[in-house]
């Protein structure tokens, strides 16, 4: 049985971390710029960037908070640990190639980010993901600026290609030469990446916004070849037949 003090402590030492969070996240989400994100000065040493990283690395681990029973704490944490994974790849993009050599005494404090942000694939599907955020909830031009992001880290990925036509086409609907750039666009994705579902869900999704019913029916059978129980098939079908 938990006594009084014991649960006054506990409420105490949440409210502490509910405190530390919510900074974290309003500071975070209120910068661009990763030294900011980060809590740190700009002429900032790699050292201390890397121990800073490690704290909130630390710190900022899915199971610490799914013990306090908070889900909207666990998700503010989840969403504070992608920026500070966003901002440790800006700053070793900014620094360059010879960081490692200039901080050669401290690789084993900074080794966790080094790994972590070493890897473009990884932070090229953190900045994907929030594409896919803002595109639901209809802010196009953040989910234009986080797929362009993507890509940058990830140029090989034709998916991230097909998104970033499609949220061009869903900035500019009535541009007769947007669609027609959109068109060519997922013409070429699907040369590229013939056997990728995810691309002709998206090209069946403009063709239909833009009422080219023809390119719908022809992503449409692409998608029913490739994955009959796709979740998003019947629904564009339903779509394309009321617009018969």
């Amino acid at each position: 049985m938990t006594s009084f003090d014991d649960s006054g402590e506990r409420n105490h030492r949440l409210n502490g971390i509910q405190r530390i969070v919510q900074e974290d996240y309003e500071r975070i989400c209120n910068t661009e710029d990763p030294y900011v994100a980060l809590n740190l000065r700009p002429d900032a040493s790699m050292s201390q960037v890397g121990l800073r990283y490690n704290r909130y690395e630390r710190f900022y681990r899915e199971e610490n908070f799914q013990r306090l029973g908070d889900p909207e704490l666990t998700r503010l944490a989840l969403e504070i640990r992608r920026g500070i994974e966003r901002a440790i790849i800006e700053i070793q993009t900014i620094s360059g190639p010879d960081y490692a050599q200039d901080e050669a005494s401290h690789r084993n404090v900074f080794a966790s980010a080094q790994e972590s942000s070493s890897d473009s694939l990884a932070f090229s599907d953190i900045y994907f993901r929030d594409g896919l955020t803002y595109m639901r909830l209809g802010d196009f031009d953040c989910a234009y600026e986080f797929f362009e992001r993507a890509r940058r880290y990830n140029p090989g990925r034709n998916v991230i290609s097909a998104y970033i036509a499609y949220i061009a086409y869903k900035r500019r609907p009535d541009d007769p030469r947007c669609i027609e750039e959109t068109t060519r666009a997922f013409e070429r994705m699907s040369t590229l990446e013939p056997n990728n579902v995810d691309i002709y869900i998206l090209q069946a999704r403009f063709a239909l916004g833009s009422q080219q019913r023809a390119l719908a029916l022809e992503a449409l059978a692409k998608i029913e070849a490739l994955e009959p129980d796709h979740p998003w098939l019947a629904r564009l079908r339903a779509r394309t037949n009321t617009r018969a």
